[in-house]
């Protein structure tokens, strides 16, 4: 969802300069990207738990983000051999990086059979995942990126589509509209004093 600022003329004309550039590229380049994130969301292993599953010698650890709640939650369950492992005996943490960058960070407790951690995975669903887990005294450290939502469009692409890019600053925005009307004080701001015999107020203290 876009909000409307002062500046959603600029937005709405970037917005219209990507839709010219990406429909330059055609609808096979459409097809393409579709069949490349079909591979990419089938290139890993993953555990009974329908998870993404990291493996590092006989030690494994499956990724899920638990979203029948109301908020989504990391939960990780480990394994030695292929077998449930009781996660009391596991340590793990995960680092998201995200564009900006901006890194958010997820430390775990033991809980049932799996480790859950009580920060919610923010949306977008967007970044690059970095995992890290110890067990028996051994550390294992896995990387991937785990994009949602991102398109990539090729330079030829952009310069027919209008699309520019340019580093951000500081700037000054200002708009005018001109209204008529009355200026008046607020019923609850004004109050009218009456004076209890017959006569004129001279004087008055407040």
């Amino acid at each position: 969802m876009i909000r409307h600022t002062p500046s959603r003329r600029i937005i709405a004309a970037s917005l219209l300069a990507l839709a010219a550039g990406v429909s330059a590229c055609g609808q096979g380049g459409a097809e393409k990207s579709e069949g490349a994130e079909a591979a990419a969301a089938a290139d890993y292993e993953r555990g009974p738990h329908n998870g993404r599953l990291l493996r590092d010698g006989d030690f494994s650890l499956e990724v899920t983000i638990f979203e029948e709640g109301p908020e989504p939650l990391y939960r990780l369950y480990p394994y030695l051999k292929d077998k449930p492992l009781d996660p009391r005996q596991v340590q793990a943490s995960i680092a998201l990086t995200r564009l900006g960058p901006k890194v958010d960070r997820f430390a775990f407790t033991p809980t049932a059979d799996y480790l859950a951690s009580p920060t919610v995975v923010a949306e977008p669903h967007s970044f690059d995942v970095a995992v890290a887990a110890t067990h028996a005294g051994k550390r294992s450290t896995w990387t991937y990126p785990s994009y949602e939502g991102r398109t990539v469009i090729t330079a030829d692409a952009a310069r027919a589509g209008g699309v520019t890019t340019q580093r951000a600053g500081g700037a000054v925005l200002g708009e005018s509209l001109p209204l008529s009307g009355r200026v008046e004080i607020t019923p609850e701001g004004q109050s009218e004093v009456h004076a209890r015999y017959p006569g004129r107020v001279v004087s008055m203290n407040v």
